[in-house]
């Protein structure tokens, strides 16, 4: 593939096509930045209310189950570990620098969320919406009593964009993006998140994303991962 950093004699080219990679974040963080004035203000809380006593009408085991699933599969354990493996991706197709934007584009997108949890009052649904999850990883027991941004959904939206980029695979790609409705779809269900919540983190992710991409001045080149 080359390697990340390009040669002088296409840096005015480089610098062009970053400009145009960051127009994607700068719109990202604007929606991110309105979104979260939003859910500050109250404005979802009837809308939150609804959606999870819909999504709850009628509970079952098999959902509970598929919850918990969802549960560990977006952890920052396991997360963590899918973005570890995808950096050395980066690193074989587009080099160390390339690998290191995206270990430090997640590792920003967690700082971030961890910081707007701890300065936004913002509770989660009550008591009588949770359907325990019985097995749990040892992160979900950080309990910082804001809900908002959701951190399952800020680590999957992360995966995949990056993933998006790298895999040529339609189907690959497909399952990405399905990953992020239905892990976010899980978490309201299960009663730990609001709609705001999980809608603020995929925000949240994305931007991240869309940061390293606009950094990595080879993003616009052919996918690591080819594929029909």
């Amino acid at each position: 593939m080359g390697s990340w950093v390009s040669g002088p004699g296409s840096v005015g080219t480089a610098v062009s096509c970053r400009g145009r990679m960051l127009t994607p974040f700068v719109a990202m963080a604007a929606a991110l930045a309105l979104f979260t004035a939003v859910v500050a203000a109250g404005w979802m809380d009837r809308l939150d209310l609804q959606v999870t006593r819909t999504l709850q009408a009628r509970p079952s085991a098999l959902l509970d189950r598929a919850g918990e699933a969802l549960l560990l599969l977006g952890s920052v354990e396991a997360m963590s570990a899918f973005v570890l493996a995808v950096a050395a991706i980066v690193w074989r197709g587009y080099g160390a620098g390339a690998a290191g934007l995206v270990i430090a584009g997640y590792l920003a997108a967690l700082v971030v969320e961890l910081g707007v949890k701890l300065m936004l009052s913002h509770a989660g649904p009550p008591v009588e919406f949770n359907r325990y999850a019985r097995i749990r990883p040892p992160s979900g027991d950080l309990d910082l009593h804001n809900s908002y941004p959701s951190g399952h959904a800020v680590r999957v939206a992360y995966l995949a964009v990056v993933v998006n980029w790298l895999v040529a695979a339609r189907a690959l790609r497909t399952a990405a993006a399905a990953l992020v409705v239905v892990v976010c779809l899980g978490r309201v269900y299960m009663g730990a998140h609001w709609l705001s919540d999980v809608a603020g983190g995929v925000l949240l992710g994305f931007a991240c994303a869309l940061a390293v991409l606009a950094l990595n001045t080879r993003a616009r080149r052919s996918r690591t991962i080819s594929g029909r």
